[in-house]
């Protein structure tokens, strides 16, 4: 009780001298109280070292334009003061976009709420419920509480869940697309250089997956033909690859000159061993 009378001595005596001396040792006073109010808005990500500064200097302040004649504590004139100052600081300084002052003070508020709503709920209280206890339309509210995803932004080099990469590397690296349009250009430009039938036995072989007796059926031509043709456009696509300096054949281009290789040599080798066999059976019926 002493003390207070002692701080009340103090604030009369600063009143009416000014004294910047007998300021500072009001101020460290009563310095417990700002880092008290300033240790309640440290939950909302910022850094507490300034949240303290912010609220030592609302003591100054508070210091400065008390009038104890009105008969007030001390502390009761300077947590408003330090509250509203600590409250600015975060609408001004913690937001990431820029959202209007009314939808910021809405939405601390229904924040606020929603923590108490829920303590006495037993659950996550809804948008009408918070609504019905701030007393504010429900779709003001469901706008306030959209609006606080913008307090701080996500860096783009901050991993994500399961990701262990960068999102900024990430997803460059995790699209296929992206990572294939240099051979699907090479590729198109190189498809360029096939007749219009060579294109299209190729299309329908590798894009469409159709088997050869399916190519040659909706081609109406034969199976050796299309054989023929593809074999005929895969050394093109291989050798067109090989001489064009300016662009190295994409895997897709080896994957489709390599299975066209396999294919057209198993079809000489069926149609050889044709070849070979009639004769043969010329020979002994003769």
């Amino acid at each position: 009780m002493a003390a207070f009378d002692d701080l009340a001595e103090k604030h009369l005596e600063y009143f009416g001298s000014r004294d910047r001396r007998l300021r500072n040792e009001l101020v460290e006073a009563h310095a417990g109280l700002a880092r008290h109010l300033a240790a309640r808005f440290a939950r909302h990500g910022q850094a507490l070292d300034d949240l303290t500064q912010v609220a030592q200097l609302a003591l100054i302040k508070a210091v400065e334009r008390y009038d104890p004649s009105h008969g007030n504590r001390f502390s009761t004139y300077a947590t408003p003061t330090i509250i509203g100052a600590l409250k600015r600081h975060l609408r001004d300084r913690s937001w990431s976009l820029h959202v209007p002052r009314g939808i910021q003070e809405l939405y601390l508020c229904c924040r606020d709420t929603a923590e108490l709503l829920e303590q006495e709920l037993g659950h996550a209280p809804s948008v009408e419920e918070i609504a019905t206890r701030v007393g504010a339309p429900t779709a003001a509210v469901s706008e306030a509480l959209g609006a606080g995803r913008s307090f701080r932004a996500l860096s783009l080099d901050a991993p994500s869940g399961a990701q262990t990469g960068s999102p900024s590397t990430s997803c460059a690296d995790g699209d296929g697309g992206i990572r294939r349009t240099d051979d699907r250009l090479v590729l198109a430009r190189l498809l360029r250089r096939l007749s219009a039938v060579e294109r299209r036995v190729v299309g329908l072989r590798f894009v469409d997956e159709l088997s050869r007796a399916e190519v040659a059926e909706q081609l109406g031509m034969s199976q050796p033909r299309v054989s023929r043709l593809l074999a005929r456009a895969m050394v093109k696509l291989a050798g067109e690859g090989e001489d064009d300096s300016d662009c190295q054949a994409p895997s897709s281009i080896t994957t489709l000159t390599s299975s066209g290789s396999r294919w057209s040599a198993a079809s000489q080798r069926s149609s050889g061993s044709r070849r070979v066999t009639r004769p043969s059976s010329q020979v002994r019926s003769a």
